[in-house]
């Protein structure tokens, strides 16, 4: 059996395919300007590095709450056996 769209759906799909090519060249454009900004201002890199560390450090400090908080209040031996704190 052939899975084919139907008609209506075929334009929105490709409707959507369009949409994602929009975005993609936009990120794209945002990337070539962050790297023309970053070549004529290096201490711009050192603080979008340093911004993306402060984030991920956030990130990981607050699932590791949120996994140990979960694993007392569900008392699951496997959950403890891999979250151990």
């Amino acid at each position: 059996m052939i899975l084919t769209p139907k008609l209506g759906e075929r334009e929105r799909l490709k409707k959507r395919s369009l949409n994602k090519g929009v975005w993609t060249m936009i990120v794209g454009i945002i990337f070539i300007i962050a790297g023309i900004l970053i070549a004529l201002y290096p201490p711009l890199l050192a603080l979008i590095v340093a911004g993306i560390l402060i984030f991920s450090g956030i990130s990981f400090v607050t699932v590791s709450y949120h996994y140990k908080k979960a694993s007392k209040r569900l008392e699951n031996p496997y959950l403890d056996f891999f979250i151990r704190f």
